[in-house]
């Protein structure tokens, strides 16, 4: 009886013996291949999905199971586990700072309990490598398979694949491999991504593996109050661009930025990248470094600011902060000087002194005597005489008596010496007028102070109302601020055709002037101004005057004054009337015309300035 049991379920009886043989060998053979600390332990501290914190507040490590299995589960011991997620490929476990071992349990594959061969701390990342067994097919081992195609999906595109040590080429960010039945270990790694990898089962179906790496890197939009600030990331020695501008990619974690604008102070910023991918915006704000200076030296001296020439008389800028050596320098005289700590947001007036005159002396005899003496076309006496304050250099003497030749040399005067001269003039035509004004002028330099202008010319009408040629005169006189700025208030007189009539007009206007660059250290010289006012007087041209004008101006050598040519718009308030009589049907017929509006002109004016 029991026999014929036996015999009757046989096949059942082996059936479950290989069943559990096969249990019992998975069980035996399911093991942690490796467990290590992850290159990339900053993941399990991100701001994000893959953040955990345990039961004592603190953020919790991240166990990264690479598995292609599924099913487990999980146990910490008396710290137990914080949490657990089934990913592709692996298996996202959190455990508190501290834990010493984790069970993991699976239906087919049994227990395992494991030491951790690596201390467990708060954030950190690991990587364990979980081997299972393969499952055999029992139910049908007469079919065979050569192979199957694994394609993975992946994200970002570049990345690169590798598949049992082999590179697997990557096309439009997707991978395909044949492979034969089994299980095979993949990875999938781009950079500034975390990596990916784990183990997948080749069966008798194409295989379908979707892999998107997590970013590890962030974008910052870095601005600055001002713009346009050179920012240079991590010490690099090549900027990354002026703001405002979009960073590269950044790995996740803490970054350093300084900032350089000329006149500004630099500034160096610590800034956390969180590793998703996103953009952070990031402003610098930034401390001028620089003070506006005014400085004015007396005599028309030349200014220097650390040895670099600035100006005459006057100079006006920004100088960042520092310690300065700021000069009047002139000619024959010892230079006046004063050091000055400049300080960021400190404005200052600054009041050269006046450099000290070098002198010497000049001793001169004529035969006969009675002649009379000139230094540089300036009359300094008559001989014989000796004068003390002679400034040191180079100068032109002239010595003239009227029946006698005159006489010219150069000569050099030396610092605390007297220089003795004796002359014997000869009769004869005077080749010089001994008047001191026929000697050429000193040379004029514009500076603080008043200046005037005449000038002559013509307009050129060009409107409804029509403008005939005309003549004009104009002066101004005012003040000159600096080389550059000129105000002052004149008049002029025009007189011209409007209609049929004539017209004088009488501007009253004020001025307003400037060099585009300093006339003192050029010959030619561009302006541009304009004049603003009113005129009076004639019926026809009584209102609004204005005049814009641009020009040029030239400063001939040994001439005090220089000239300006200029051309310019010109606008005036015109009104009046007419008056047109005819002859008709045995009669004389009259009408009136009458006008109130604008006259234009285009304006030419040459004049001269002093």
């Amino acid at each position: 009886m029991i026999l014929q049991i036996i015999k009757s379920h046989t096949k059942f009886i082996v059936l479950l013996f290989v069943t559990l043989c096969a249990t019992s060998v998975y069980a035996q053979k399911m093991e942690v291949k490796s467990f290590k600390l992850s290159e990339r332990t900053i993941s399990a501290n991100i701001e994000g999905a893959n953040k955990r914190i345990d039961q004592n507040g603190e953020v919790a490590a991240l166990i990264k199971v690479q598995t292609t299995e599924t099913g487990f589960a999980f146990e910490g011991g008396l710290l137990g586990i914080v949490d657990t997620k089934q990913d592709v490929g692996e298996i996202y476990v959190w455990v508190p700072r501290g834990a010493k071992r984790i069970t993991i349990k699976h239906q087919k594959f049994g227990v395992l309990n494991y030491w951790y061969s690596t201390p467990i701390e708060s954030g950190n990342t690991y990587e364990m490598l979980l081997s299972t067994p393969e499952v055999p097919n029992i139910a049908d081992k007469s079919k065979t398979n050569s192979g199957q195609y694994l394609v993975l999906n992946i994200v970002p595109k570049n990345a690169e694949v590798v598949i049992d040590g082999k590179n697997i080429d990557v096309i439009a960010g997707s991978a395909s491999v044949r492979l034969l039945p089994g299980r095979h270990y993949y990875e999938v790694k781009s950079v500034y991504h975390e990596p990916k990898s784990g183990y997948v089962d080749i069966v008798d179906k194409k295989m379908v593996l979707p892999i998107s790496l997590t970013p590890q890197y962030g974008i910052l939009h870095i601005t600055s109050n001002p713009t346009g600030a050179e920012v240079y990331i991590d010490g690099d020695y090549q900027s990354a661009g002026k703001t405002p501008f979009d960073t590269r990619w950044l790995t996740a974690g803490s970054h350093t930025l300084q900032f350089k604008l000329p006149g500004h102070k630099p500034r160096t910023y610590s800034v956390d990248v969180i590793g998703d991918g996103s953009t952070k915006e990031f402003n610098a704000k930034l401390s001028s470094n620089q003070a506006f200076v005014n400085i004015t030296a007396p005599d028309n001296a030349e200014i220097y600011v650390n040895n670099e020439y600035k100006g005459i008389g006057l100079w006006s800028g920004n100088l960042l902060a520092g310690i300065y050596e700021i000069e009047a320098r002139k000619v024959s005289h010892r230079n006046s000087h004063i050091d000055i700590s400049i300080d960021a947001g400190d404005d200052k007036d600054i009041k050269l002194p006046s450099p000290t005159p070098i002198y010497g002396g000049l001793d001169i005899n004529t035969t006969p005597i009675d002649a009379q003496v000139l230094i540089d076309g300036n009359e300094i006496g008559s001989t014989p005489d000796v004068w003390q304050n002679i400034l040191v250099g180079e100068h032109k003497l002239q010595i003239i008596k009227p029946g006698y030749k005159p006489m010219q040399r150069t000569i050099r005067i030396e610092e605390n010496k007297v220089q003795t001269l004796e002359f014997t003039l000869t009769t004869g035509t005077d080749e010089y007028d001994p008047v001191p004004s026929q000697i050429a002028p000193p040379k004029k330099s514009i500076s603080r102070g008043y200046q005037g202008y005449v000038e002559t010319g013509t307009s050129l009408g060009a409107s409804d109302i029509w403008i005939e040629a005309t003549w004009a005169f104009y002066t101004s006189h005012g003040y000159m601020f600096n080389p550059y700025i000129y105000l002052g208030m004149g008049i002029g007189y025009e007189i011209g055709a409007v209609g049929s009539g004539g017209f004088c007009m009488l501007p009253i206007f004020v001025e307003f002037r400037s060099h585009f660059i300093n006339p003192n250290k050029r010959r030619h010289v561009p302006f541009g101004g304009f004049r603003i006012g009113g005129s009076a007087v004639d019926y026809y041209t009584s209102g609004f005057y204005a005049n814009l004008f641009f020009g040029y101006r030239f400063k001939p050598k040994n001439i005090y004054g220089a000239f300006n040519l200029s051309i310019g718009y010109q606008t005036h308030h015109v009104y009046g009337e007419e008056t047109y009589s005819y002859y008709d049907d045995y009669r004389w017929h009259y009408e009136y015309f009458g006008w109130d509006g604008y006259a234009h002109a285009a304006t030419l004016r040459i004049g001269y300035e002093f």
